[in-house]
């Protein structure tokens, strides 16, 4: 139920004069029609004056008296912070004292008074409590690992590029313009031409060596045995890079794999890395970076000029500075993770 309307002036005089009379405050307030705790909040402002003082106008309002009351916000509040993917309109049939009012007016309260705007949610790999454990033991253990001792790792993982990537899901148009106009929809395809790409990188050396994997195959533990020892072997020896980081992808544990790096093991560590947590590879940054520049390029249009594109990225607009950035954030991820307690984070 909401507020209603201050009392005013001639309710004001009403109410002092039954009150000189010595009336009751339940009488005055069922001839007012207000409700008791009104009344003796008015009572309490009238004594409050000079025995002779007449009582002072009501202060002027502005526009429309808000359709809730403090209580039904709190209730909304409350409610939202328990469920926080409700939408409005569920929110305005499941609220008790919210039926009566509008969606839009729920979404502007939610917004301007509680601090509580729609925003779109972070998607991030569902985590077991076993790989929580996991993530928590890989973070205590390199907890005190500095910035300089990540720089001498060398980051490995692969990605997928698609020709096609819709920009946003949301647009800003009128309600008079059409929203099948060309400018207004988002480009889908059935099969976008897409292109797998494999690179490593460590903080220390910059970037390292880039493979594209030939169209229609996937990686697999022969082939990976085959991009590390053109790829990366060659860049750990040259490097003296000490410590080789990979994701826990089934080509890279495959037997084959492992046994292929055992005969390095005196050359470099590879690292034991937690399943589901792409937070603690930087190299994942990398690709999200690279795949918002390539967005905007309206000229690649097929799966080669897109390769292209990302080699040419990677050679010449990414730096070292850049790479060592993100070797150097290794130390809060960790921190994040023990933080959390093995749950995800912000990376």
């Amino acid at each position: 139920m909401g507020k209603k309307k201050n009392f005013s002036l001639e309710e004001l005089v009403s109410l002092k004069c039954w009150l000189q009379f010595g009336m009751k405050t339940k009488e005055i307030a069922s001839r007012l029609g207000r409700s008791e705790v009104g009344v003796r909040l008015q009572i309490r402002r009238l004594k409050s004056l000079p025995p002779n003082a007449s009582p002072l106008p009501p202060k002027a309002t502005h526009g429309r008296p808000t359709a809730t009351s403090n209580r039904e916000d709190e209730r909304l509040k409350r409610y939202v912070l328990m469920n926080p993917f409700k939408s409005a309109r569920e929110l305005k049939n499941e609220v008790p004292g919210w039926g009566d009012v509008s969606v839009r007016t729920i979404q502007h309260r939610l917004q301007n008074k509680l601090g509580l705007p729609a925003r779109r949610a972070a998607k991030k790999p569902l985590l077991t409590h076993k790989m929580k454990q996991k993530r928590l033991a890989f973070a205590k253990k390199y907890k005190n690992w500095t910035s300089e001792q990540w720089r001498d790792v060398m980051f490995s993982d692969e990605a997928k590029f698609e020709v096609i990537n819709s920009r946003s899901v949301t647009v800003r148009r009128s309600r008079t313009m059409d929203r099948y106009a060309d400018k207004y929809v988002v480009k889908t395809v059935k099969h976008s031409p897409s292109v797998m790409m494999w690179a490593c990188f460590s903080g220390k050396s910059g970037r390292g060596g880039m493979y594209a994997l030939p169209k229609n195959t996937t990686m697999n533990g022969e082939r990976y045995k085959d991009v590390l020892a053109d790829h990366l072997i060659p860049q750990m020896m040259a490097t003296r890079t000490p410590f080789f980081l990979q994701d826990g992808a089934p080509c890279h544990k495959a037997r084959l794999v492992t046994n292929y790096l055992k005969q390095y093991e005196n050359d470099f560590t590879v690292m034991d890395w937690p399943g589901n947590s792409p937070d603690l590879n930087p190299i994942e940054n990398c690709w999200s970076f690279m795949k918002r520049r390539l967005k905007k390029d309206s000229t690649i249009t097929s799966a080669r000029k897109l390769e292209e594109a990302i080699k040419v990225m990677w050679v010449k607009e990414m730096d070292i500075n850049y790479f060592k950035n993100l070797a150097d954030s290794m130390p809060k991820r960790i921190q994040c993770v023990i933080e959390h307690n093995g749950e995800m984070t912000k990376y």
